[in-house]
């Protein structure tokens, strides 16, 4: 399948490209931008209510996503108990490292090409979550001079197609350096989203 190439304004990079129903979300105030499926949801409030550090800034699932835990703040663990065996659910959250944290004490590598969720490498969020039905992946990266953690989880029966959009979000995430980031303020925590047909990344080999 051709692909063209999407710039994604301010976001720092460009990335492949087809046509599709995709809503692009923009907070320049975490300094994120995405694009995601429209029959896609996205949390408008924070799904870790008792979590302060790390910082959730972005969760979308193909279900419904309810915040918090019975068992652990760091990690949705409500929204992981809803999900069915065809559902789809990523959340990223920020390290903000002290500057004088010694060395080695977080480790987080180079953000890869591509983020490879192999089935051999799969949890289902450890206490966090006890949903049987799906495979959870918890991958610590470095962006933009920036610290992340990102957990993708998928349903063991869903779809080829869920599958691709899952890659096509990942693919999709851009980061703006903290020196560029907006300064947040108390009335501008509100994600943006434009409701139009939009561009989407390449999922094809």
């Amino acid at each position: 399948m051709a692909a063209s190439t999407l710039a994604v304004a301010g976001c720092g990079g460009d990335a492949a490209a087809d046509e599709g129903g995709w809503l692009r979300h923009e907070d320049p105030d975490q300094g994120l931008a995405v694009l995601y499926p429209e029959d896609w949801n996205r949390s408008t409030t924070t799904l870790t209510p008792n979590l302060t550090e790390p910082r959730e800034l972005l969760s979308l699932g193909t279900h419904g996503l309810r915040p918090g835990s019975e068992q652990c703040a760091q990690m949705a663990g409500n929204a992981l108990d809803d999900m069915t065996e065809l559902d789809a659910f990523i959340s990223v959250q920020e390290r903000e490292l002290p500057s004088d944290a010694p060395p080695g004490a977080e480790i987080f590598p180079r953000r890869p090409d591509d983020f490879e969720l192999e089935a051999r490498d799969a949890d289902v969020g450890a206490a966090c979550s006890e949903n049987g039905g799906i495979q959870s992946w918890w991958t610590p990266f470095r962006d933009e001079g920036r610290s992340f953690y990102l957990q993708v989880a998928i349903g063991k029966s869903a779809s080829e197609d869920t599958r691709r959009q899952v890659t096509g979000i990942l693919e999709s995430l851009r980061f703006t350096p903290i020196a560029a980031r907006a300064v947040p303020s108390a009335k501008s925590r509100q994600l943006r989203d434009g409701r139009r047909t939009r561009r989407i990344p390449s999922t094809s080999q």
